[in-house]
C-alpha cells in the first residue's frame, strides 16, 4: 500500500508540474512532453516529431530578354566577322534590334538608345542626300535635267514636240498597216471604245476593218459596213472585246490589246508594236518620247569594261576611283583621286 501511495503522488506531483519546471527536472523534455497534452492520451508509441523549419521561396530567375540573348557572343560566330560599327551592315543587322528592344521593353534607356541609333542613320542620310546633289548638278550622265526638264515651260515644250513626232509616225504607219478591230453588239465596253477607234482611224488615216462576233452592229450603227466573224476571231485568239489588232498586207498580225483603251494608250501601243514588229526604227520610235538624248545608251559598259583595270576582287567589285574614271564628266573631275 505505500509503494501504490508513493506512485500516484509522483505521477500527481509531475502532472502538477509547469512546462517551464518539467523541462527543468526532466532535461529531456522529449520524453516528459506528453504528459502535458492531456488530450492526446497515453500513446506511448507515438514518435514526437520536430517541427518543421519552414523554407524561404527562393528567388524566381529573371528570364533574360532578347536583347541581352543577342549580346552573348555566340561560339559559331567571331568577332572578327562582325560588321564595323556604324557601318552599313551594322545598321542593317543592329537598328532593327534596338527598335524591338525598345518595343518590347519600353525604358528609358532603351528608347535613348534606339533614338540614338534612328539619330545617326537619319544624319547618315541626310549626308548621302546632300552628296548625291553635289555628285548629279551639272553631270550630264546623272543628271536628269538632261533628258527631262524640270521647268514647266521646258516640259510643256517636249511634250508638243513627241506629240507632232507621234501624229508624224502614226501617219506613216497607216500608211502600211491597218487596224482590225473586234466588238460584240451587247458589249458596252464595245459600244463606248468604237468612238475613239473610228477617231483613231480618221486622224490618222488608218484603213479600219471592224468585225461583229454576233453579226450584229453596234447601237447607233458606228460601223454600218463591219465584216461578220468568219473564224478570225478564234485564229488571232480573242479572249475579250473590245479587241485591236494591226493587220499587215502581207498576212502579218499583232496584237494591240483586249479590253478597252483611252485614245493615248492606244496610240502609244501602236507604235510599241510598230518598233517590235520592226515596222519602224529605235531612232523613229524615240522622236515621239517626251525625253532627251535617247537615240543611244547613256552609260555604255561595254566600252568602259575595255579600259577597266584587273584591280576587281573574287566577287566582282571595282575599286570607286577606277569606276569613275572609265565614265568621265567634267563636272565631277576634282573628286577622283
Amino acid at each position: 500500500m505505500p509503494v501504490v501511495m508513493t506512485v500516484l503522488l509522483l505521477a500527481l506531483t509531475v502532472s502538477a508540474v509547469p512546462a517551464a519546471a518539467a523541462d527543468r527536472v526532466f532535461p529531456d523534455n522529449k520524453l516528459t512532453r506528453f504528459y502535458l497534452r492531456k488530450a492526446e492520451g497515453w500513446f506511448w508509441y507515438e514518435s514526437i516529431l520536430e517541427p518543421v523549419k519552414a523554407e524561404r521561396p527562393s528567388p524566381e530567375r529573371q528570364a533574360p530578354s532578347p536583347f541581352s540573348r543577342t549580346l552573348q557572343a555566340s561560339p559559331s560566330v567571331s568577332r572578327a566577322t562582325a560588321p564595323a560599327v556604324f557601318s552599313a551592315a551594322w545598321f542593317r543587322q543592329n537598328l532593327p534590334k534596338y527598335k524591338d528592344l525598345a518595343w518590347d521593353h519600353p525604358t528609358l534607356t532603351n528608347l535613348r538608345a534606339f533614338l540614338l541609333i534612328q539619330r545617326l542613320a537619319l544624319d547618315r542620310a541626310r549626308q548621302f542626300a546632300d552628296m548625291s546633289e553635289l555628285a548629279t548638278l551639272g553631270d550630264p550622265l546623272l543628271d536628269a535635267l538632261s533628258q527631262r526638264p524640270y521647268a514647266t515651260f521646258a516640259a510643256q515644250t517636249l511634250d508638243r514636240q513627241a506629240g507632232a513626232a507621234q501624229a508624224r509616225l502614226l501617219g506613216a504607219l497607216a500608211q502600211r498597216v491597218g487596224l482590225l478591230f473586234f466588238f460584240h453588239s451587247a458589249c458596252p465596253a464595245c459600244a463606248a471604245q468604237a468612238p475613239l477607234v473610228r477617231t483613231l482611224a480618221k486622224n490618222h488615216h488608218f484603213f479600219l476593218i471592224p468585225v461583229s462576233l454576233d453579226g450584229q452592229d453596234l447601237p447607233g450603227h458606228p460601223f454600218p459596213a463591219f465584216k461578220p466573224d468568219r473564224g478570225q476571231a478564234a485564229k488571232l485568239q480573242v479572249q475579250a472585246v473590245p479587241a485591236l489588232y494591226l493587220t499587215a498586207p502581207d498576212g502579218q498580225f499583232a496584237p494591240i490589246g483586249q479590253g478597252a483603251m483611252s485614245l493615248p494608250e492606244i496610240q502609244h501601243r501602236l507604235l510599241v508594236v510598230a518598233k517590235r514588229q520592226q515596222w519602224m526604227t529605235e531612232a523613229d520610235f524615240n522622236q515621239a518620247r517626251p525625253v532627251q538624248v535617247l537615240d543611244g545608251p547613256i552609260l555604255n559598259p561595254s566600252q568602259a569594261v575595255s579600259t577597266l583595270p584587273h584591280l576587281h576582287d573574287v566577287t566582282g567589285f571595282i575599286p570607286p576611283a577606277q569606276l569613275v574614271r572609265a565614265f568621265p564628266s567634267p563636272a565631277v573631275q576634282e573628286v577622283v583621286p
